[in-house]
């Protein structure tokens, strides 16, 4: 058969319908998405990803991963770094870093807090645009947050930029880098080298959270 441009083709067999269509060219993350019909199934470059809609959970590899809670809901554990910096009398963050910034739980309550520009880093783009999608407070949606599909020690060395909160959030990918290493792939996040690359402003916090 000649190479030639393939059209979306439709096949309807009673209430059943297929859908079949070629790649096309789309931006990243969107090429990374694969929606199937019965189910939220979706393949990710790392994970195979599940999405329960009715509780907001990512599951990934068949294992619970992350949940999206709104700032409605008593969650103290993404409140906390704000909440001890009021009780310190300090003013609010205004330049957040958040590494592992997942369905969007921390960048949500930063934006809640007073933060000026949110930088939300997280490596893997079916997730990120899940809470995109779903998440109840829309924090992705803020023109305050700039996201980046990034390896987060890469972004640690590669801005010159300070900020006043940098937060290890939902670090914690899962995944081996080979089946004869028990180095995962966010362990050079947690290296001495990692933590001497500095990009907090004088009298910053740097909290790190495993959630």
């Amino acid at each position: 058969m000649p190479d030639r441009p393939l059209r979306a083709l439709a096949l309807a067999t009673g209430p059943a319908v297929i859908l079949c269509s070629s790649p096309r060219a789309t931006s990243a993350p969107d090429r990374y998405l694969r929606i199937q019909a019965i189910s939220d199934r979706f393949w990710s470059p790392t994970y195979r990803v599940d999405y329960d809609a009715s509780h907001r959970i990512i599951t990934v590899n068949l294992i619970g991963h992350q949940q999206m809670i709104s700032r409605e809901s008593p969650a103290p554990a993404y409140a906390l770094p704000h909440l001890l910096n009021r009780d310190a009398g300090r003013p609010p963050f205004a330049q957040v870093l958040i590494i592992g910034a997942g369905s969007g739980n921390d960048v949500s309550r930063a934006l809640e807090w007073g933060a000026t520009r949110v930088d939300a880093v997280e490596i893997d783009p079916v997730i990120q645009r899940l809470g995109r999608r779903h998440h109840p407070d829309r924090p992705y949606s803020d023109p305050r947050v700039i996201v980046h599909l990034d390896d987060g020690r890469n972004v640690l060395h590669s801005t010159n930029k300070q900020y006043d909160l940098i937060i290890y959030a939902l670090v914690d990918s899962l995944v081996l880098h080979s089946s004869h290493s028990n180095i995962r792939l966010e362990s050079y996040l947690f290296t001495t080298e990692a933590f001497a690359r500095r990009p907090e402003a004088p009298a910053a916090r740097r909290p790190v959270r495993h959630a």
